[in-house]
């Protein structure tokens, strides 16, 4: 999937959530949006990697598709609150589950 599309995913469930439970807020959006991204930093085709000149970091491909950077990188905003460190947490899921559906 494209970046684009992981993050209008993130983003229409998290409104969804909000509506039905929770208030919204820009740091939580914010943290949406970031955290369906980051998996695809050590992608060869993310833009995002190639716009922040990550390219020399990532030697080995795809290590942040799986669940243990998903713990590892959402677990510091957890001193934002709980709801962020969920919000990270379930969108980098997500992302995971996107590309499961999609056979990458």
């Amino acid at each position: 999937m494209k970046e684009l599309t992981h993050i209008a995913v993130n983003v229409v469930i998290y409104l969804l959530i909000v509506y039905i439970y929770i208030s919204f807020s820009y740091l939580t959006f914010f943290i949406v949006i970031l955290y369906s991204v980051i998996p695809d930093l050590d992608s060869r085709f993310s833009k995002i990697k190639d716009k922040i000149k990550l390219s020399w970091f990532f030697k080995k491909k795809r290590i942040f598709h799986n669940l243990l950077y998903a713990v590892l990188l959402s677990f510091p905003l957890i001193i934002f609150g709980f709801v962020n460190f969920l919000a990270g947490f379930i969108s980098y899921l997500l992302h995971l589950l996107e590309d499961k559906m999609v056979g990458k």
